[in-house]
């Protein structure tokens, strides 16, 4: 989704009912949702064997499972 304010541009994605960054790569995103700090978010990327790209970069079969893991 993308959103403007006053001429800025605010992109974003929704991964476990929060709206994480969406020009952020996976691991510092999801440290956006309560809970998850740098640890959690690195161990997440470990379970679900998945590269740290950028949010905007992954697709959408990737953010399926990466919102079924964090839900």
């Amino acid at each position: 989704m993308q959103y403007k304010i006053g001429g800025l541009s605010i992109k974003f994605v929704r991964v476990g009912e929060v709206e994480v960054p969406n020009n952020k790569r996976v691991e510092f995103s999801l440290q956006y949702i309560h809970g998850i700090g740098r640890t959690s978010a690195r161990q997440i990327l470990v379970d679900l064997q998945m590269e740290n790209k950028v949010m905007k970069d992954l697709s959408e079969e990737e953010l399926i499972t990466l919102r079924d893991e964090v839900s």
